[in-house]
Protein backbone atom coordinates (compact mmCIF):
# COMPACT_ATOMS: atom_id res chain seq x y z
CA UNK A 1 0.00 0.00 0.00
CA UNK A 2 2.90 2.53 0.78
CA UNK A 3 3.98 1.89 -2.66
CA UNK A 4 0.90 2.10 -4.72
CA UNK A 5 0.37 5.60 -2.94
CA UNK A 6 3.87 6.81 -3.19
CA UNK A 7 4.58 7.80 0.80
CA UNK A 8 7.11 7.35 3.13
CA UNK A 9 4.95 6.52 6.04
CA UNK A 10 8.27 6.88 8.59
CA UNK A 11 8.93 10.58 7.10
CA UNK A 12 5.95 11.98 9.37
CA UNK A 13 4.77 9.06 11.05
CA UNK A 14 2.13 6.24 10.29
CA UNK A 15 -0.79 4.86 12.88
CA UNK A 16 -1.40 1.31 12.02
CA UNK A 17 -5.44 0.84 13.14
CA UNK A 18 -8.45 -1.91 13.19
CA UNK A 19 -11.26 -0.03 12.33
CA UNK A 20 -13.45 -1.91 14.95
CA UNK A 21 -10.55 -1.38 17.43
CA UNK A 22 -10.09 1.96 16.93
CA UNK A 23 -14.21 2.62 17.60
CA UNK A 24 -14.41 0.00 20.36
CA UNK A 25 -11.07 1.99 22.58
CA UNK A 26 -12.38 5.74 21.59
CA UNK A 27 -8.29 6.02 20.70
CA UNK A 28 -7.41 9.80 20.08
CA UNK A 29 -5.90 10.42 16.83
CA UNK A 30 -3.15 12.71 16.37
CA UNK A 31 -3.96 14.88 13.49
CA UNK A 32 -0.11 15.21 12.54
CA UNK A 33 0.14 11.58 11.99
CA UNK A 34 -1.11 9.76 9.22
CA UNK A 35 -3.19 6.65 9.73
CA UNK A 36 -3.45 3.12 8.06
CA UNK A 37 -7.49 1.85 8.93
CA UNK A 38 -7.72 -1.60 8.46
CA UNK A 39 -11.34 -3.68 7.65
CA UNK A 40 -13.44 -0.57 7.32
CA UNK A 41 -15.45 -3.32 5.63
CA UNK A 42 -16.90 -5.05 8.96
CA UNK A 43 -17.60 -1.60 10.92
CA UNK A 44 -19.50 -2.88 13.95
CA UNK A 45 -19.77 -6.50 12.81
CA UNK A 46 -18.42 -9.66 14.09
CA UNK A 47 -18.52 -10.89 10.83
CA UNK A 48 -17.79 -9.85 7.24
CA UNK A 49 -20.25 -10.08 4.28
CA UNK A 50 -17.38 -11.16 1.30
CA UNK A 51 -20.58 -10.53 -1.38
CA UNK A 52 -22.54 -7.39 -0.43
CA UNK A 53 -20.21 -6.23 2.83
CA UNK A 54 -21.83 -2.30 2.19
CA UNK A 55 -25.16 -4.17 3.75
CA UNK A 56 -24.37 -4.55 7.09
CA UNK A 57 -21.37 -1.86 6.98
CA UNK A 58 -21.84 -0.04 9.69
CA UNK A 59 -19.17 2.43 8.16
CA UNK A 60 -21.41 5.76 9.58
CA UNK A 61 -20.00 5.07 12.67
CA UNK A 62 -16.42 4.94 11.79
CA UNK A 63 -16.96 8.26 9.50
CA UNK A 64 -18.38 10.16 12.25
CA UNK A 65 -15.92 8.95 14.88
CA UNK A 66 -12.89 10.25 12.26
CA UNK A 67 -15.04 13.77 11.81
CA UNK A 68 -15.03 14.08 15.27
CA UNK A 69 -11.32 12.95 15.67
CA UNK A 70 -10.07 14.87 12.16
CA UNK A 71 -12.87 17.19 10.59
CA UNK A 72 -14.93 16.14 7.54
CA UNK A 73 -12.97 17.71 5.26
CA UNK A 74 -10.09 15.56 6.06
CA UNK A 75 -8.56 13.59 2.74
CA UNK A 76 -8.55 10.15 2.59
CA UNK A 77 -8.26 7.34 -0.20
CA UNK A 78 -10.15 3.88 0.30
CA UNK A 79 -7.51 1.52 -1.31
CA UNK A 80 -7.53 -2.14 -2.27
CA UNK A 81 -3.69 -3.16 -3.66
CA UNK A 82 -3.37 -6.38 -5.89
CA UNK A 83 -2.48 -9.67 -4.04
CA UNK A 84 -2.45 -11.15 -7.91
CA UNK A 85 -1.32 -10.17 -11.56
CA UNK A 86 -4.90 -10.02 -12.92
CA UNK A 87 -5.98 -7.60 -10.20
CA UNK A 88 -5.38 -3.73 -10.30
CA UNK A 89 -5.13 -1.38 -7.64
CA UNK A 90 -8.49 0.58 -6.72
CA UNK A 91 -7.84 4.02 -5.28
CA UNK A 92 -11.13 5.88 -4.45
CA UNK A 93 -10.59 9.48 -2.82
CA UNK A 94 -12.58 11.45 -0.51
CA UNK A 95 -13.39 13.50 2.43
CA UNK A 96 -14.12 12.09 5.83
CA UNK A 97 -17.63 13.84 5.81
CA UNK A 98 -18.13 11.47 2.58
CA UNK A 99 -17.12 8.17 4.14
CA UNK A 100 -20.10 6.75 3.30
CA UNK A 101 -20.84 7.50 -0.05
CA UNK A 102 -18.12 5.42 -1.23
CA UNK A 103 -19.29 2.36 0.71
CA UNK A 104 -19.72 0.33 -2.19
CA UNK A 105 -15.76 0.09 -3.19
CA UNK A 106 -14.94 -0.53 0.22
CA UNK A 107 -14.78 -4.80 0.48
CA UNK A 108 -12.74 -6.84 2.26
CA UNK A 109 -9.72 -6.14 0.76
CA UNK A 110 -9.93 -2.16 1.05
CA UNK A 111 -8.02 0.03 4.00
CA UNK A 112 -8.33 3.31 4.12
CA UNK A 113 -5.54 5.52 4.33
CA UNK A 114 -5.66 9.19 6.06
CA UNK A 115 -2.43 11.45 5.18
CA UNK A 116 -1.02 13.85 7.81
CA UNK A 117 -2.18 17.36 8.33
CA UNK A 118 0.81 18.92 7.48
CA UNK A 119 1.02 20.52 10.57
CA UNK A 120 3.99 19.03 13.16
CA UNK A 121 3.09 21.67 15.58
CA UNK A 122 6.41 22.94 17.36
CA UNK A 123 9.91 21.14 17.16
CA UNK A 124 12.22 20.39 19.92
CA UNK A 125 15.24 22.53 19.05
CA UNK A 126 17.45 20.93 21.46
CA UNK A 127 16.96 17.77 20.33
CA UNK A 128 17.64 18.97 16.22
CA UNK A 129 20.67 20.21 17.61
CA UNK A 130 21.53 16.79 18.73
CA UNK A 131 20.92 15.29 15.08
CA UNK A 132 22.73 17.96 12.93
CA UNK A 133 26.14 17.38 11.86
CA UNK A 134 28.46 19.90 13.78
CA UNK A 135 30.27 22.44 11.43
Amino acid sequence: MMIDLRADMLERGCVVLDANRLLLFRFVLDPRLSFFIYHPSSVGNSRTDYVEPWKTNRLVLLRDYLSAQLGQERPFVALCSKSSQEEEVRMTPGKIGDLVEVIEQIDYGTSIYIPESGDLGDVDRDFLRMLLPEA
